[in-house]
């Protein structure tokens, strides 16, 4: 749970920045949990979207890099 607590609070500073006309703005969506959790040493938030891709995310992993991640995702989708 520290992991979502984190990177709740790094995209929350993200609302606090201006952002450039017609990008997305970071959002949290209803996920459900399925399965046993990972083995030890697995990746610390998994994410997986509704087409199948799954996206394991590590602590190390910088805020700035998902957010690029999330937003080409957004734009293919």
């Amino acid at each position: 749970m520290g992991s979502l607590l984190r990177w709740r609070r790094l995209l929350g500073e993200e609302a606090e920045t201006p952002r450039v006309e017609g990008s997305a703005a970071a959002e949290f969506v209803p996920v459900t949990l399925v399965g046993d959790p990972p083995a030890a040493g697995g990746a610390d938030l998994t994410l997986v979207l509704a087409d199948g891709v799954r996206l394991e995310i590590g602590a190390a992993c910088p805020a700035e890099t998902l957010k690029r991640v999330l937003g080409v995702l957004r734009e293919s989708a």
